[in-house]
């Protein structure tokens, strides 16, 4: 049976004021109920909670070059090793972001299972911590944390899943399809702080008032503009080792009239963030060597993406299908990545479907 078509959240009317993001959420979550929606309200805690931590991160990337914490030294610098997760060290900073995302969400008492970019295992709640649990939560607590020394813009990745038994949750309730995602969103750290947000009915933008410490709404139902522009955005540093239909792409877009530009940070929420306002499209592929299933992880990067730029109306793909249907079968698991305008993913994918057909 089709699923019910949610409708897309409505600006809160708010006279003489900015509309704060706890506003717009809470007004919006018991529209939905009192439309005869499933009761999502809890959901509020756990936007909250993200919204906090990030506020708290967000303020440590801005001094982290100035303002040594507290007994751990310089943030920016080399954590011991037995921080060590996935082949990769890790900085204080990024070690400091997933200990906040991590103790926040915890705090809530919303999320029954927790799967971050920094740790090997799932953090699976029990005891008065699931007393209230409703929700599994998948996040890259500092994405693009490797050039934070030389002020690239970073950012924060979550997506929410909906706990099939809240009394007992697992692994499989976050190792599921990212078209299972309830919500998902990122928050960069840039010159402006901005957290992109969707519930599966938009994308909504808000914006950090730095003024009175909140986020509020800039942007309702943002969409990649039409005509997209005509970017692309990817490693070329690689591009000896992409896989043959990437470099058909990306031969094609510099024969376009006018031609495309190159633009490529090495950090994926900028980069995807560039994407959505601007149009054009960002390209993570598999490469013969190191990555052969490419470097992006599924659950926590590749799937909250997607779903941010599919419901602005772009596309996001392996190359041969959409990363949305894709099924997870480990935490860190990775995959190509291609996502941005329609036209742009669709000409991608034209590429893969004719060298699948000359190997057939």
């Amino acid at each position: 049976m089709a699923s019910k078509a949610k409708a897309p959240f409505d600006q809160p009317q708010s006279v003489g004021q900015a509309v704060t993001l706890s506003h717009f959420i809470m007004d919006n979550l018991l529209k939905a109920q009192k439309a005869g929606e499933p009761p999502q309200a809890d959901l509020a805690f756990v936007i909250n909670a993200l919204s906090v931590a990030c506020k708290v991160v967000g303020n440590a990337v801005q001094h982290a070059g100035i303002k040594p914490a507290v007994g751990s030294g310089d943030l920016l610098g080399v954590a011991h090793a037995e921080s060590q997760t996935q082949t990769r060290t890790h900085t204080r900073l990024e070690i400091l972001a997933n200990d906040v995302l991590t103790n926040a969400l915890k705090l809530s008492r919303k999320a029954g299972i927790l799967v971050s970019a920094m740790e090997n295992e799932p953090l699976i709640m029990s005891g008065e911590d699931l007393r209230d649990a409703k929700y599994g939560v998948v996040y890259d607590p500092l994405d693009g944390g490797s050039n934070i020394s030389c002020n690239v813009s970073v950012g924060t990745i979550f997506g929410i899943y909906k706990l099939a038994d809240p009394a007992k949750p697992t692994l499989a309730d976050v190792l599921s399809p990212g078209r299972n995602m309830i919500c998902a969103g990122y928050v960069l750290y840039g010159s402006a702080m901005v957290m992109m947000l969707t519930f599966g009915t938009g994308v909504y933008s808000f914006t950090m008032d730095p003024e009175f410490g909140e986020f509020v709404l800039t942007k309702a139902q943002l969409r990649i503009p039409d005509p997209p522009g005509r970017v692309y955005s990817i490693n070329s540093g690689n591009s000896e080792m992409w896989d043959q239909p990437t470099k058909d792409f990306v031969r094609w877009t510099k024969m376009q009239s006018p031609q495309y530009s190159a633009r490529y940070i090495g950090s994926m929420v900028s980069d995807v963030h560039r994407t959505i306002l601007y149009g054009g499209i960002f390209m993570y592929p598999s490469d013969a060597h190191r990555h052969p299933n490419g470097k992006l992880r599924m659950l926590y990067q590749g799937f909250p993406m997607a779903f941010l730029c599919e419901q602005a109306g772009g596309k996001a793909s392996t190359g041969t299908g959409n990363i949305l249907d894709l099924q997870p079968e480990q935490l860190h698991q990775t995959c190509p990545t291609f996502l941005g305008c329609t036209n742009d993913v669709n000409q991608l994918e034209y590429f893969f479907a004719n060298a699948n057909a000359q190997h057939a």
